[in-house]
């Protein structure tokens, strides 16, 4: 997917992953969306609930929202995109990962 050039994010956004070549962040072309719905598609909602869990914090709704927000860097709204089926017979999990969504991006998807 991001060897074949998707880059969602800022052009300012150079976190330094291996697979990124040294051009790779300016292809970024978030400051030309109006807005993004990025998919945080975790079971998890929070970082404190993957501690609790004994699992990695970065595979959670949280981490993945806040990721989002600092690629694009202010240049346009992000929405946590939240999966559905990760939460049926969950309502509970299901409302906790809505409001991590909303307190860590724009809003939610």
């Amino acid at each position: 997917y991001y060897g074949v050039g998707v880059n969602w994010g800022a052009e300012s956004f150079s976190p330094g992953y291996e697979w990124m070549s040294e051009n790779y962040p300016s292809t970024g072309y978030a400051a030309k969306l109006n807005w993004l719905s990025t998919g945080c598609y975790y079971a998890v909602a929070t970082r404190d609930d993957a501690r609790q869990l004994g699992m990695p914090e970065d595979r959670t709704v949280e981490a993945a929202a806040q990721i989002s927000v600092r690629a694009v860097n202010d240049e346009a709204w992000v929405y946590a995109g939240i999966q559905l089926l990760d939460y049926q017979g969950k309502p509970d999990d299901f409302r906790k990962a809505l409001q991590t969504a909303i307190a860590n991006s724009q809003g939610v998807m």
